[in-house]
Formats: C-alpha cells, sequence, structure tokens
C-alpha cells in the first residue's frame, strides 16, 4: 500500500523543501528570533526563525519545539554557510544571545525596538498602578480607564486626546513624570545616528536617576544590561516589528486546526507565503497590462 498518498498534503510539502534542517536553504544576512506561545501553561512557547532580508516581508523560516539555549545553539549551526549572517533581531531574552554568541560570534545581535518600548509600558503602567493606590475608588477607575492614553505616542493623540492628557499630568506630577521618560525613550527610534541615540540615552538616564519612579529605575538596570545589543539597532537597522503579524497567522493556524504539528504549521505558513507572493506578481502583471493597453 502507498502510505504517501495518505499523508497530509502539508506535511509532504515540509519535507520536500524545508527537510529535518536548515541546511538546504540559503542563508540569509538577517535574522529575527522570536517565540510564539500556541497553547496555555508553561513551556508552551514555541521558537520561530524569520529571514529579516527584505525588511517588509518577512519569512518564515523554522519552527522549533523548544527555545532553550542548547537548541537553538544546536540551529543556528546547522545553517549551509553560517558566515552570511550578518546581523540578528531578538528580545531581551538572555539565552538567545548566549546562544548567538557561541554559535556565530561574528553576528550583530539587536535589541529589537517594539521589545525595549513594551519594557517601557509595562514601566510606565507600573507607575500608574503606584499612583491608583493613592487615589480614591472613583478616582482610581477613572485612570484605569485611561491607561492606553498614557502610553500612546504623542504625536497620534488627537487634540481632545492632548487635553485629557494634559489635564492628567497637571493633576499628577508623578505620571506626568511617567509619561514624559517613556516618550523620550520611544525618541530613541527616531535619532539619526549612533550618537544622537546614545547622547538621549544618557539625558534619559539622568532623568530616570533623578526620580524616585521603581518602576523606570528596574528598566534603567535593563537598558544597562543590554544597552551594546540596543544601540546595535544603529549599525543594523533589523527589526521584528513585521513578525508580530506573521505569529498571529500561526496561531489562527494553530487554533482552526486543533493542535497541528510544528512541522505542519511550518509548512502551511509556507505556503500560504507562497501563494501571496504568487497574487502579488499577478496583480502587478494585471497593472503593467492595464497601463500597455
Amino acid at each position: 500500500m502507498q502510505w504517501a498518498k495518505y499523508q497530509s498534503p502539508c506535511s509532504r510539502h515540509y519535507e520536500k523543501t524545508v527537510g529535518d534542517t536548515p541546511q538546504e536553504r540559503t542563508t540569509p544576512a538577517f535574522l529575527g528570533i522570536d517565540e510564539i506561545g500556541l497553547a496555555k501553561g508553561k513551556g508552551s512557547y514555541r521558537l520561530v526563525v524569520y529571514d529579516l532580508t527584505v525588511p517588509w516581508r518577512p519569512q518564515l523560516i523554522r519552527m522549533h519545539t523548544s527555545r532553550k539555549k542548547e537548541e537553538v545553539i544546536s540551529l543556528l549551526q546547522q545553517f549551509a554557510t553560517p558566515e552570511r549572517i550578518i546581523g540578528i533581531a531578538i528580545d531581551m531574552w538572555e539565552p538567545y544571545k548566549v546562544a548567538i554568541q557561541t554559535a556565530l560570534p561574528h553576528v550583530t545581535i539587536v535589541i529589537d525596538a517594539f521589545h525595549l518600548i513594551q519594557a517601557s509600558s509595562k514601566a510606565l503602567d507600573g507607575v500608574r498602578k503606584n499612583v491608583q493606590t493613592k487615589l480614591n475608588k472613583e478616582q482610581a477607575l477613572a485612570m484605569k480607564q485611561e491607561k492606553e492614553l498614557f502610553s500612546k505616542p504623542i504625536e497620534d493623540l488627537t487634540e481632545e486626546e492632548r487635553k485629557r492628557l494634559q489635564a492628567w499630568e497637571e493633576a499628577i506630577p508623578e505620571l506626568a513624570r511617567a509619561i514624559s521618560l517613556h516618550q523620550k525613550l520611544r525618541a530613541l527610534y527616531r535619532c539619526r545616528d549612533f550618537e544622537e541615540g546614545l547622547t538621549l540615552l544618557a539625558d534619559w538616564e539622568r532623568e530616570v536617576l533623578a526620580t524616585d519612579l521603581e518602576p523606570f529605575h528596574r528598566l534603567l538596570r535593563t537598558v544597562w544590561n543590554w544597552l551594546p545589543e540596543i544601540m546595535n539597532r544603529f549599525l543594523c537597522k533589523i527589526s521584528n516589528a513585521k513578525t508580530e503579524g506573521k505569529n498571529n497567522q500561526l496561531r489562527a493556524m494553530n487554533k482552526q486546526g486543533f493542535g497541528y504539528s510544528i512541522q505542519s504549521l511550518q509548512a502551511r505558513m509556507e505556503m500560504k507565503e507562497q501563494q501571496t507572493a504568487l497574487n502579488r506578481w499577478r496583480n502587478y502583471q494585471d497593472r503593467q497590462e492595464k497601463k500597455s493597453g
């Protein structure tokens, strides 16, 4: 009996195009390493590796059941020409950093901007929660309902939102200082070069140390620990920002399939990416034909 015909088409696609290791693939110049939670509970995170060579179109190249340091080292060592890899974007997960330094010591490690700003938002929210404990029930509820406003980019605020924010800042100086620190750290990624970015961080550090806002003191210690990798963003401008959409697609696929295997999920995503690329090419051809017609 030919068992192959009973195999999942996605499993056959995986075996044909991916195999068990990345060795047969062209080694990308830039990678993004992230994790995705596909189920509830401890140990449910899965490693995902993206090709970031085309920044606006990240491509999934590998999923793995474990994100342990030893597993990441093994995976990185499997690339056919690892010397071609220039930079890798990661979040602030120490095992990723150690794994890259062990397997690919020549590579530039970049802390993704999203994760630093996320940590800053968490610090700001920590201050907000501390302030709330000093307010009456009605005021605390009103502040809780505005928590998204406090971390929203200043440039994205409407006139009405600006007035509301100003009212909160005037009423609670402690909150105003936290918002200012958060917005200043966000401005790091609008700096034009390394020197300008380093100057901004030095100013931000002085402002943090001049306050008694413990959530931002903890954030400052994180920045100290990861400073080289944070500043590497000015030397190697890569980001995992676009991969979150892919991660959401993987979660949706997994939910639809009630727990696909890692191989099946990866193959499904690859097939989707190929179909998307084909559709874009067809749309481009149609536009060109209309122009010439």
